[in-house]
C-alpha cells in the first residue's frame, strides 16, 4: 500500500485495483502473533486512510487540469473573437490554424466543455457570415455585452457581494423581476444556479475588446465568492 502512494502513476483506476487486491490479500492472509497484531492493523488501516487521500489528491489534480482546459480554450475563443472585431472576417488558414490549436487542447468537464465548444462553434460561425456580409456584428457584440453584465450581476447576487456602483440601478431592477418570476416557479438550488450562470457565461460569444478585461475579473472575483458563500 505504501508504494501505491508514493507511485508516480497519475490513473486513478489501476491504483484503486490494485489497492483492492491488496485488501484481498489482507483478509487471506494468516494469523499473526497477538502481540504484534494491534501494532500492523493499525499500521494497516493508517495506510489505508493515506491512500484515500492520494486518491483524493489525484482527482484533485485531473479536475485542476481539466478546468484549465476550459479556461484555455475560452482564452482561444477571446483571441479569436479579438481578431475577428479589430481586423474583420478571418482567411481559410487562420481558421484552419485556430481549429488545430483548438483540437490539440484537452477535455475539460463534459458540461463546461460543451459550453465553450458552443462559443467556438459560435464565432466560426459569425466569421462565415461576415465573410458574407450577413453578420452585424454590432449587434451581436451590443446583445452579448448586455448578456455578460446580467451575468455579473446574476453571480454577484448569489455570492451576496456588492455590485459596481454605476450597476445598482441595473441590480435593483434585477431583482425585482427575478423576485416576481420567483413566485410562479420552484426555488433554484444555488448550486445550481452556480452552474447555470458558469455555463452561460462559457457561451456567450464577443464582446467589445476593451469590456472583456474588466468584466472577466468582476465575473471571476462573484464566482470565487459564490463558491465560498455556497459552501459556508
Amino acid at each position: 500500500i505504501q508504494a501505491l502512494i508514493q507511485s508516480e502513476n497519475p490513473e486513478i483506476a489501476p491504483l484503486k485495483e490494485q489497492f483492492k487486491a491488496l485488501q484481498e490479500e489482507w483478509r487471506n492472509a494468516g494469523q499473526v502473533p497477538q502481540k504484534e497484531l494491534k501494532s500492523i492493523q493499525n499500521r494497516y488501516e493508517s495506510l489505508g486512510r493515506d491512500f484515500e487521500k492520494h486518491i483524493k489528491k489525484l482527482m484533485q489534480q485531473i479536475e485542476s487540469r481539466k478546468l484549465e482546459a476550459v479556461e484555455e480554450k475560452c482564452r482561444l475563443c477571446e483571441e479569436i473573437e479579438a481578431r475577428l472585431l479589430d481586423n474583420g472576417p478571418l482567411s481559410e488558414t487562420e481558421i484552419t490554424d485556430y481549429q488545430s490549436r483548438w483540437n490539440d487542447i484537452a477535455n475539460g468537464p463534459k458540461e463546461l466543455d460543451d459550453a465553450v465548444a458552443q462559443r467556438f462553434k459560435q464565432v466560426i460561425d459569425i466569421n462565415q457570415s461576415a465573410e458574407k456580409g450577413d453578420a452585424d456584428l454590432n449587434s451581436i457584440v451590443s446583445e452579448n455585452l448586455l448578456a455578460r453584465r446580467e451575468l455579473c450581476l446574476r453571480i454577484e447576487i448569489l455570492a451576496n457581494v456588492d455590485s459596481p456602483a454605476e450597476y445598482v440601478k441595473d441590480r435593483m431592477q434585477y431583482q425585482v423581476s427575478r423576485l416576481e418570476a420567483g413566485m410562479k416557479s420552484a426555488r433554484v438550488d444555488p448550486g445550481d444556479e452556480l452552474d447555470s450562470i458558469q455555463k452561460q457565461w462559457l457561451k456567450t460569444g464577443p464582446i467589445p475588446v476593451a469590456e472583456l478585461p474588466q468584466l472577466k475579473q468582476r465575473f471571476e472575483q462573484a464566482r470565487n465568492a459564490a463558491r465560498q458563500h455556497i459552501r459556508s
